[in-house]
């Protein structure tokens, strides 16, 4: 991977004007976590690296944690991808990709 390409790092972490990925996608996001399912979700597990066959598991697990990560409509996007690494690595399947 190159640095500075379409937003891109060499650390691994898929940013777009110096945003994360969550804070640029955020409305979509919290709305997928909410549903389960949805294509910013998958963006969000694709840039974390979690493989395809864990993606469904990462879904509904982020989902029955949504009043977690979303505990109030001003909640930062440093503060959801906080959380966001924290369930995972509460989570025997999904820490291998935050540890």
């Amino acid at each position: 991977m190159t640095t500075g390409t379409n937003g891109c790092s060499a650390n691994g972490t898929l940013t777009y004007g110096g945003q994360s990925l969550i804070g640029a996608v955020m409305g979509e996001f919290s709305q997928d976590v909410a549903m389960g399912e949805g294509e910013a979700l998958n963006a969000v597990a694709v840039s974390l690296g979690v493989a395809q066959e864990d993606r469904a598991h990462f879904a509904k697990t982020l989902h029955n944690n949504f009043d977690a990560l979303f505990p109030s409509a001003e909640v930062t996007a440093q503060e959801v991808h906080e959380s966001v690494v924290a369930v995972m690595k509460s989570d025997a399947r999904l820490q291998q990709y935050v540890s």
